[in-house]
């Protein structure tokens, strides 16, 4: 059994200007993993970093770590002051339990803290601690495995665990050299492949001993009671290459031969290509176990070898295989011909001749008769061949097909073949219609049609003949022919073989025009899309459109008029259609149709005509338009309307601007609306607004019993009029420079908004305000500044609400319970009672009929009182009412 001792350092990171921390997270794992002893330890050194300190002087610090004091001096032997890092030895014991246990506690960190001296002194001060590796068993004797350099090589410890390794290079002049080190807490220990790479010039030994591996310190050996083992590496070697199963893929000296094997070890390879004995082709390559001999590389099928080696290198050494080699069996290429076929029967067309083939370089087609070749006719490789018309005759004969490879002509096939004379065939005769008036065509169906004759007959007698080639119709121009019945002849031919006549019979009139349906008719158009007029008719040579009994449009085969957008205005229109048919005779037979329809369209934008620039802060805007029935007129601050009129009605084309805008730049935006309530697009203008008012208003707010009292100044006089502003809303106007707010209640906020001759405002600084009520106290809005308690009976405050909300029920089909549906209205009545000594106010308040502000320390609401209950005995008077809460804003709009 053995151990050794260990000194390592956590490094130590400044926290602050006299605290460190060192990270012992290495040691704490290699304690967990079972590689440190339990025995007591000591600290071993402390470092602390100096600064400033001239030659001569001396420094003392004491720092602080693990609840021990370590005392630093530092005399300084130099003339600079430059920081540097003293160090100082130790042998302070310590509990190597303890340590783990406040490491674990504290992540693993140690803290270390300068407690005095720190004028010279600062962090970081890290300490080093002096430690055990745990008993490692004694080595005994170990196990080599592998021979190959170029395989790891495992060193094991035949029994227990632990183990240490030194492989030494021994050079021919015997010096020596450690080329590898390593230390498991396994029981084994790889020297990786590569490790050892020259055995011509060097011999290897391994020194064994017990071993240690810490995360915290490294690797570490333990010399055991008998001493270090050696072992020499005997019978080193390289793994030589090897090849095997060579094989060959092709039989055809004039193609592409692949050369194929299988081998082990290769770095690369060698081939080596013999024909007839000679040497044709060598070369090489690399890992790829196949390669191609190109196509004529051997000129014939004389015997023929292949032969291929493997090698490698290693440690710049060069090993190869035996040899492996290949005898050939290399074949000619013959060209071979299958499926001969002959297409057509008639010698005055093209004879297609096709066939399929293999290998074929060449071809050649010949047609014989009575066994003698008539014709030749060669190519190279394509597998089809078109005879030309006319240079064959009638008759029986016999195509022949040969093809060759390299002009080895050694495969053919051959197919007998009547050829016909070519006739023409005529079917299907056709009129394309009846009508004299309009152009008519006779058309036939025919194949090998060379010419053509047409006979047209009535009454027996020819009325109109054409002759022709190739085409298979005639056009009859209109008014050639006559109403009545007439018979069409038609016969064709190749060369001089005529068909036999065929006949086809038709009876000819002439019609008059008709006009089915005309659009637009009772409907509804837009404007400002293009509207489309059309029509159905029949027979019609020309028409006439009159629009309005203005606008006259013309043209002759259409059915239909596309009108331009915006062609038409707004209302009602009209048009009449005239078609007009031209018999043979040139003579005119119109006829006419009328129809009657609504134009509508959006009306053009406005265009905003006032200026852009503004000194009030309710700006005049004016704009000019057409078809206007309504407008709508929206300012946007950026993107944010603002202000918004709704939709007004009228023609009015010019609005002030209720609101006052702040200074700055806006958008001013207008839209109409005419008559087919059709919106317009927004004209759009941009304008500023620079009202400037030097003057300011300064506010002040007094607190009363039920309302609070607001008073300003008028510098100058310039403010004609001034806007009381509460909670952000306009809640009164004014003329003077004080304003009593008889509805103030709860918190609030007051500021004043003065306003010049010139409609430009300038506000006041904001207030803030409390209007508490102790009671309840009720006026009518037409006099707030009378107000009268109540709330108040003989033995108790007394008040209370009832709220009801719109409600339908509603049963419906599977369901147990109703459904309610909710209005948008609610109803509030109130319980009010209270005494009152003056038996006429309140009923007098009431006669006013007028609504009541009531307002408590918890409640505002503006009520309606219809009905009253009074009470009288010697005491007063006592009212009972049921107030309804009503709709009623305390905002008024800017004059």
């Amino acid at each position: 059994m053995g151990s050794k001792s260990f000194s390592i350092s956590g490094g130590a990171v400044a926290t602050s200007s006299t605290s460190t921390t060192m990270d012992f997270t290495k040691l704490v794992n290699d304690y967990n993993n079972g590689l440190v002893s339990d025995l007591n330890g000591t600290f071993s050194g402390i470092g602390v970093n100096v600064k400033n300190v001239s030659m001569g002087s001396t420094v003392n610090c004491n720092v602080n770590s693990f609840g021990i004091n370590f005392p630093v001096s530092f005399t300084s032997k130099y003339e600079d002051t430059a920081d540097r890092n003293i160090y100082k030895e130790l042998s302070v014991p310590l509990n190597t339990v303890s340590l783990i246990n406040t490491l674990k506690q504290n992540s693993n960190k140690l803290m270390s803290t300068i407690t005095s001296g720190t004028t010279n002194f600062y962090a970081p001060a890290g300490l080093s601690v002096t430690l055990t590796t745990k008993n490692v068993e004694d080595f005994t004797s170990a196990t080599i495995t592998g021979k190959y350099i170029d395989e790891d090589i495992v060193v094991t410890r035949n029994t227990g665990t632990g183990i240490y390794i030194a492989l030494q290079q021994i050079l021919k002049d015997n010096t020596t050299k450690t080329i590898y080190s390593k230390a498991s807490n396994t029981n084994s220990v790889v020297i990786p492949a590569g490790t050892i790479t020259d055995i011509v010039n060097s011999t290897y030994k391994v020194y064994v001993d017990s071993g240690i591996s810490l995360e915290s310190y490294g690797d570490m050996y333990i010399i055991p009671t008998g001493g270090t083992k050696v072992y020499l590496l005997s019978g080193l070697s390289v793994k030589t290459p090897e090849i095997s199963n060579l094989a060959y893929i092709g039989d055809y000296w004039e193609y592409p031969i692949t050369i194929n094997w299988r081998s082990e070890n290769q770095g690369s390879y060698e081939y080596e290509c013999y024909y007839n004995n000679a040497n044709v082709k060598s070369g090489s390559g690399g890992i790829d176990k196949s390669f191609i001999i190109p196509a004529n590389t051997f000129t014939g099928t004389l015997p023929s070898t292949v032969r291929v080696r493997t090698l490698r290198t290693y440690a710049g050494v060069t090993y190869y295989s035996d040899w492996e080699e290949i005898s050939l069996r290399l074949q000619d290429i013959t060209a071979t011909i299958s499926s001969l076929n002959v297409e057509g029967d008639y010698w005055e067309k093209p004879i297609l001749v096709s066939w399929q083939s293999n290998n074929q370089q060449k071809f050649k087609v010949e047609v014989l008769k009575s066994n003698v070749v008539i014709k030749t006719y060669t190519g190279t490789t394509a597998t089809n061949y078109s005879i030309p018309l006319e240079e064959l005759s009638e008759g029986l004969c016999v195509v022949r097909v040969s093809v060759a490879y390299a002009d080895r002509w050694v495969n053919s096939t051959e197919r007998s073949v009547t050829l016909k004379d070519t006739t023409a065939i005529l079917s299907d005769i056709s009129l394309s219609g009846s009508n004299i008036d309009l152009p008519l065509t006779l058309s036939w169906q025919s194949t090998d049609q060379q010419k053509y004759e047409v006979e047209i007959y009535k009454d027996e007698s020819i009325v109109q003949s054409y002759n022709g080639t190739t085409a298979i119709s005639v056009n009859i121009p209109n008014n050639t022919l006559t109403t009545g019945l007439h018979k069409f002849k038609v016969r064709v031919a190749y060369k001089d073989r005529w068909t036999e006549w065929k006949e086809y019979t038709a009876t000819l009139t002439e019609t008059l025009p008709s006009i089915g349906v005309l659009e637009p008719d009772g409907v509804i158009t837009e404007r400002d899309s293009p509207i489309r007029i059309w029509w159905t008719s029949q027979n019609q040579t020309r028409w006439k459109l009159v629009i309005d009994g203005v606008t006259t449009l013309t043209g002759t085969t259409e059915k239909e008029y596309i009108l331009n957008a915006g062609a038409l205005t707004t209302g009602t229109h009209s048009m009449l259609l005239t078609v007009t048919y031209v018999t043979s005779s040139e003579i005119e037979k119109p006829t006419t149709k009328s129809s009657e329809w609504i134009v509508q369209g959006k009306p053009p934008i406005p265009t905003i005509t006032c200026n852009d620039s503004f000194q009030t802060n309710r700006p005049t805007i004016t704009w000019d338009t057409q078809e206007q029935q309504g407008y709508i007129l929206e300012v946007l601050n950026g993107e944010k309307v603002i202000y918004s009129t709704d939709w007004e009605n009228g023609l009015v084309t010019v609005h002030k601007i209720n609101d006052y805008l702040e200074n700055g730049i806006y958008t001013v935006r207008v839209k109409i609306m005419n008559q087919f309530n059709l919106e317009s697009d927004y004209g759009n203008k941009q304008i500023t607004i620079n009202a400037n008012v030097n003057e300011g208003i300064a506010l002040e707010a007094i607190q009363c019993p039920s309302n609070v009292m607001l008073t300003w100044d008028n510098p100058g006089n310039v403010f004609e009029k001034f806007y009381i502003i509460r909670n952000g809303e306009v809640v009164g106007k004014t003329e003077k420079t004080t304003y009593i707010d008889f509805s103030a209640w709860g918190e609030l906020i007051y500021h004043i908004r003065g306003i010049t001759s010139n409609d430009t405002f300038k506000d006041s600084n904001q207030v803030y305000s409390e209007c508490n009520i102790n009671n309840a106290i009720i006026c009518t809005i037409d006099r707030l500044e009378d107000i009268m308690e109540v709330g108040i009976m003989r033995d108790k405050y007394s008040f209370s609400r009832d709220i009801y909300l719109e409600s339908e029920e509603v049963f419906l089909t599977g369901r147990i319970s109703p459904v309610t549906i909710f209005g948008e209205h609610k109803r509030n009545t109130y319980a009010l009672s209270f005494v009152s000594s003056n038996v006429k106010k309140f009923i007098e308040m009431c006669n006013r009929k007028q609504v009541f502000l009531y307002r408590d320390r918890n409640f505002k609401a503006y009520v309606t009182v219809s009905s009253i209950t009074e009470s009288i005995d010697k005491f007063g008077i006592q009212y009972t009412c049921d107030p309804v809460e009503v709709d009623y804003s305390e905002v008024i709009k800017y004059d």
